[in-house]
C-alpha cells in the first residue's frame, strides 16, 4: 500500500519512445484498527492481544523494547524486571493501531508476625489482608494456627485473583525454643 502523497506516473511507449507523465494524488484513509486485550499485565503473567478493523497478516510490535516480547500472534510476554507503560502496536498494509497497557510490579504481601507463641497462646486466626498499602487480600491455608500441638506448621498465603502478588509461606510456626515459646521462622 502506498503512503498518502503525490506521485508522478510516467508512461513510455515501446517501440518509439514517446512518453507522457501525469501527477496523481493518493489519499487513502486507513481503517481504524482496534486492539483488544488486558490493560494491565503482571510482570510474571502473559497476555494475548487481538486486532480488528485491519487486514490480517500484519506485525505486532511494542515499545519500549525492554518491556518484553510480542510474537506474530499477539502473544505478549513481559520482562520480569520491567514495570510501567507499554505501547502495543499492530501494523498491516501501512495502517496501524495502538493501545497502551501497564506492566504491574509483582508485590510481596507483608504481614505482622503473630509470634512468639506459647503452647497456651490459643488458636490464632491469620489475617486475610496484608499490611501493604493498599492491602493485599487473600486466604491462608491453613487459616488458623494452633500452637498447643507443638508441631511445625507451614501456612501459605494465597492472594485473591487479579492481584499481581506472589504466594508466600511462613514455615515452622510452632518451632519450640528452649524457654517453651514458639515462633515463626
Amino acid at each position: 500500500m502506498l503512503p498518502n502523497g503525490a506521485y508522478t506516473v510516467v508512461v513510455t511507449e515501446t517501440p518509439g519512445g514517446c512518453t507522457s507523465s501525469q501527477t496523481v494524488n493518493v489519499n487513502c484513509t486507513c481503517p481504524t484498527i482496534n486492539i483488544s486485550g488486558p490493560l494491565q499485565v503482571c510482570q510474571t503473567a502473559t497476555a494475548t492481544f487481538t486486532q480488528s478493523g485491519g487486514n490480517i497478516g500484519g506485525t505486532w510490535s511494542l515499545s519500549p523494547s525492554g518491556a518484553g516480547t510480542i510474537d506474530n500472534t499477539g502473544f505478549f510476554n513481559p520482562t520480569d524486571t520491567y514495570n510501567g507503560p507499554v505501547n502495543i502496536t499492530y501494523t498491516a498494509d501501512g495502517c496501524s493501531g495502538q493501545t497502551q497497557i501497564f506492566v504491574i510490579e509483582l508485590l510481596t504481601p507483608i504481614f505482622t508476625n503473630p509470634g512468639p507463641l506459647c503452647q497456651s497462646s490459643g488458636i490464632i486466626t491469620l489475617p486475610t489482608s496484608s499490611n501493604n498499602t493498599p492491602p493485599i487480600t487473600g486466604v491462608w491455608v491453613p487459616a488458623t494456627i494452633d500452637p498447643s500441638g507443638g508441631t511445625n506448621v507451614t501456612a501459605s498465603f494465597n492472594p485473591d485473583p487479579n492481584q499481581c502478588v506472589s504466594t508466600i509461606k511462613y514455615g515452622n510456626c510452632c518451632q519450640s525454643k528452649s524457654d517453651g515459646e514458639y515462633q515463626w521462622r
